[in-house]
């Protein structure tokens, strides 16, 4: 009978909205109701990326640029990094990096919605610099017996002026063949934009990447109308097969794709060619859609699967498997070769070769097997003993374990016998290590439970009890695991610096706003102090600041961490719901009729176990209805899903869900603020 009666509401307000929406605002195709909340976007996907930034001697990076789509972060002391729901071009992932002194790289490759991506990123020095005469020009030779010609007069500064000074000329050579030269290509899986606007793989017969500077350290240009010749070497393993005139390509380091500018001819065992501006150039033989693609799995000596290992093709490019044991890529047409090497598992293992001709279509790759090593297996869980999701690796002498990836924080790390092993655990806001010596081969050591808790920083414990607004309204806030929340929805009038945040707008200057606005629910005051104000999410994003100082309106990435918090099986990938049972954790208790709540019958199962005191304000449309007040809570996320939708989350007194939502942005929901 209760799921009957779920089922009747969720008619009913699903009826209205159809019935509302496409009589008074047809021109919106997907409105304001939080329960069809896929990703409706044909051009973009959702994704994470995690994994590590080391040096050309594959030493860690820390204080890397790491960005991918909006979404920017830092290396940390291990190198490491985690990127979580980013918004990326359909199909493909890339994640740039950026430090001074090295040469900007990346990694990417194909992608579906709602995956997470392992990656190890490779940057390389720019190393000691050669002087040139930029009134002079001459002739600078590189690594490799590549050399670079610049006419006289060549060099602009970045503002376009001429440049008569000394030009610092950085640069550095990839030959094919060479070691290691799969794991430094920037990019990774080496796709291409042709002159089509088509992107496919490229094959490389080597690449040059270019910087400079003035005396100072500013970067400088190549002059318009003017042009550099490049000459690029040709390994002796490519000589045969090298064609007499090869496209030449720049990597656009923004996009994570190289880009079809021109060609260069073969002259002996060089390349050359010329080109007006520096990235990184390739000499590469195109491939074009439609591309073929592989796919295989990494197993041990019994057949269980191998997550994180790194499957190296035909010395051109790697791929990582994922939490499964499975990897996928495209890949240009020919016979190829498939292997785990030791040098890319911390000295473990090599696999079997499989060697494939690809053609078109898909072609599945025999598996590859290596022989089993001995294991360390290890749980996180968080603050309360309940398992977590995390990311984590196994660090030994001379190697480490690429980092993997759980939704439920259960580990299993391949490791050397016999050795002492450092067990990392993460989760994207603390971290935590353990040591454990690992036992002979074939056999699991145990390192139990490791905890994910930061309450010593980072979370209420040790913070403030109390948060104020601009306005001197007084939040209680309450610690659900790593994160500290306000217990109670937003009540400001005013922007973070002061301003007036305009309220209670007329009908036709609610719904043609495109600045921040707020509201009281039915335009009644006396439902904004028990339910808080409702805001447009223009409010939510105005610079100006919507939550107290040291506070910050959660994004999408830590909603789901305090969805996954209270329920490490939820499934934040999902649209609707994405827990099951955490709206139960999440909605203050009682009723209305009973005089024991703010809900109306019959908030069901609620229990409030989270302390997040969940109420009902309620939801403003853009056409300035307002509706649902005591029965649902509509909550807003800082995160666009697409330009004229945001990210929320709903709780009904008729379910015991979490929905993740989407919303016009001028639609009014309730705030709730997460310390920074």
């Amino acid at each position: 009978m209760l799921y009957n009666l779920k089922i009747h509401r969720l008619a009913i307000v699903s009826a209205f909205l159809f019935l509302l929406l496409s009589v008074v605002f047809i021109a919106c195709k997907k409105e304001e109701d939080g329960k069809d909340n896929g990703n409706t976007s044909t051009t973009e996907i959702t994704v994470s990326i995690f994994g590590s930034v080391r040096d050309g001697n594959g030493l860690a990076l820390s204080g890397v640029t790491l960005k991918a789509g909006t979404s920017t972060i830092t290396s940390d002391a291990n190198g490491l990094f985690i990127l979580e729901d980013v918004k990326m071009p359909k199909g493909r992932y890339y994640v740039s990096a950026e430090k001074s002194g090295y040469f900007d790289s990346g990694r990417g490759g194909l992608a579906k919605e709602g995956e997470y991506y392992s990656v190890n990123i490779v940057m390389l020095s720019r190393g000691a610099a050669v002087n040139l005469n930029a009134s002079t020009g001459g002739v600078v030779n590189t690594a490799n017996n590549s050399s670079l010609t610049f006419p006289t007069g060549a060099i602009v500064t970045a503002g376009g002026q001429a440049y008569t000074g000394n030009v610092k000329v950085y640069s550095q050579y990839l030959m094919p063949g060479t070691a290691s030269f799969e794991d430094r290509i920037p990019g990774g899986d080496l796709a291409c934009q042709n002159a089509n606007g088509e992107l496919s793989p490229l094959v490389s017969y080597g690449m040059i990447g270019v910087e400079l500077e003035d005396n100072s350290g500013n970067p400088l240009n190549i002059a318009t109308g003017k042009t550099v010749s490049v000459r690029f070497p040709i390994a002796i393993s490519q000589l045969a097969t090298a064609p007499a005139s090869i496209p030449l390509l720049s990597f656009d380091t923004d996009k994570g794709f190289w880009i079809e500018e021109g060609f260069a001819t073969k002259n002996g065992n060089f390349y050359e060619g010329e080109v007006g501006h520096f990235s990184w150039w390739n000499c590469d033989v195109l491939s074009y859609p439609p591309v073929p693609t592989i796919s295989g799995s990494v197993v041990d000596c019994n057949g269980a699967p191998m997550a994180g290992i790194t499957v190296t093709v035909s010395g051109i490019f790697t791929i990582m498997t994922n939490a499964q044991g499975y990897y996928s890529s495209w890949i240009p047409a020919g016979t190829h070769t498939f292997q785990v090497l030791t040098s890319n598992t911390g000295g473990l293992f090599n696999s079997n070769i499989e060697t494939v001709i690809i053609s078109s279509g898909n072609t599945t790759v025999p598996v590859l097997i290596v022989p089993c090593p001995a294991y360390i297996s290890a749980q996180a869980v968080n603050c309360q003993g309940m398992n977590t999701l995390a990311f984590g690796r196994a660090v030994w002498n001379g190697g480490n374990s690429n980092l993997l990836y759980s939704t439920t924080g259960s580990f299993q790390f391949p490791v050397p016998p016999n050795q002492s092993i450092t067990i990392q655990l993460f989760n994207g806001q603390t971290n935590t290590n353990t040591n454990i010596n690992s036992s002979n081969l074939y056999i699991t050591v145990q390192a139990g439970n490791l905890t994910l808790c930061n309450q010593s920083s980072g979370s209420c414990a040790g913070g403030p009890s109390t948060v104020t607004d601009v306005d001197g309204n007084v939040y209680n806030v309450v610690s659900i695991g790593n994160q500290c929340w306000m217990q109670e929805n937003l009540k400001t009038t005013k922007y973070r610096n002061g301003t007036t945040i305009p309220g209670n707008l007329s009908y036709n200057a609610w719904n043609t706003t495109t600045s921040g606005a707020q509201a009281d629910f039915g335009n009644d005051t006396a439902n904004t102090s028990i339910y808080g104000k409702l805001y447009n999410w223009y409010a939510v994003a105005d610079p100006a600041g919507l939550c107290p100082a040291g506070w910050h309106v959660p994004t999408d990435s830590e909603w789901k961490l305090l969805v996954i918090y209270l329920d490490p099986g939820a499934d934040t990938t999902s649209s609707i719901p994405q827990s099951y049972i955490a709206g139960d954790m999440l909605k203050s208790t009682g009723t209305i009729s009973a005089g024991t709540g703010l809900w109306n019958i019959p908030n069901l199962y609620a229990t409030n176990s989270s302390g997040f005191s969940g109420i009902p304000g309620g939801i403003c449309y853009v056409i300035n209805s307002f509706d649902e007040i005591g029965d649902s809570g509509y909550w807003w996320s800082s995160t666009l899903d697409t330009s004229n939708l945001a990210i929320g989350r709903f709780l009904s007194t008729y379910e015991s869900e979490v929905y993740k939502t989407q919303h016009h942005l001028g639609t009014g929901l309730s705030v709730r603020c997460v310390r920074d």
